[in-house]
């Protein structure tokens, strides 16, 4: 009997150690599942921000006002990342916020530990959107890359500064707007006026878009009258030395022209001058062969 109660508290055992390893299996793998890897965030003006796992599933969400309302009855939690943007883009365009023209996409990728995986994904999710928009036959212009992981953490410092939803595409967008006033995006957390306003934040972002694509405009221009001016300069600088050239050239003829004019009056001096000493001689000799005679 003792026996036998013996090989039950070890079964018993063995089963109760199977569970717990089993339980802490569960558990190691819910926490993999669970733990985002990529970063996503996707901006009209509705703006979404997606943590993504290993498993490419979305496992958390953050969404600003407007994108909380176009959401209301989406639910992205779990679905796959392609599938969660083609979605968001389908609702986002049923709220009617592609009715206006000019309207654009902004779509950014992340991660701490894989760049390129991120700029894989972005390629990825670039193509879902514009695959969605066809399909809902909407002209939008997509732009989808990745961006550097410190991206998250500044975004994040503004949002809890500022106690509004701010996205990493959307940072990054407004970082690049301010670039051309060479302003430096301040740290939240040292306490500091950061540069990008909680106004500018509440911008849409084809308004963001427009001011970077007119600056880039502007640059460019700038640019290309600068060379322009520079090639002028060239232009003029050569026009001038030749002109230079020509003078002295015109110059030196000149000069080689009024030697030979000097050099052929001396001759003619000399030689009017031989003659006449000539005639004088002649006369000379002829007036003593007169006496002589």
């Amino acid at each position: 009997m003792k026996e036998k109660i013996t090989k039950i508290n070890r079964r018993y055992s063995a089963m109760v150690v199977a569970g717990v390893m089993g339980v802490t299996l569960l558990g190691a793998g819910a926490k993999v599942y669970a733990s985002p890897v990529y970063t996503v965030s996707l901006d009209v003006n509705p703006g979404i921000e997606m943590g993504v796992n290993m498993f490419d599933r979305v496992v958390t969400l953050d969404a600003n006002a407007d994108a909380e309302s176009v959401l209301a009855d989406v639910n992205l939690q779990n679905m796959e990342v392609n599938d969660a943007v083609a979605a968001a883009v389908d609702a986002i365009n049923e709220a009617g916020y592609f009715d206006e023209t000019g309207n654009e996409i902004y779509i950014t990728t992340t991660s701490e530990t894989d760049e390129t995986g991120a700029d894989e994904l972005a390629d990825e999710l670039g193509a879902a959107a514009e695959e969605q928009l066809a399909e809902d036959g909407t002209t939008v212009e997509v732009t989808a890359q990745g961006i550097g992981y410190q991206m998250v953490q500044e975004a994040k410092a503004l949002s809890e500064l500022y106690g509004v939803e701010l996205t990493p595409g959307k940072y990054n967008l407004l970082s690049r707007m301010l670039e051309s006033q060479n302003s430096g995006v301040e740290a939240a957390a040292e306490g500091e006026a950061p540069v990008i306003t909680k106004e500018q934040i509440g911008m849409p972002v084809k308004d963001i878009m427009a001011q970077i694509k007119a600056q880039r405009t502007e640059k460019k221009g700038a640019a290309v009258n600068k060379a322009a001016d520079e090639v002028t300069a060239v232009d003029e600088e050569t026009e001038a030395a030749e002109e230079t050239a020509a003078e002295a050239e015109t110059a030196a003829v000149k000069g080689h022209n009024e030697v030979k004019e000097q050099v052929k009056a001396q001759n003619n001096e000399a030689k009017g001058k031989a003659n006449g000493k000539s005639a004088e001689k002649s006369e000379n000799d002829n007036s003593q062969k007169g006496k002589a005679e």
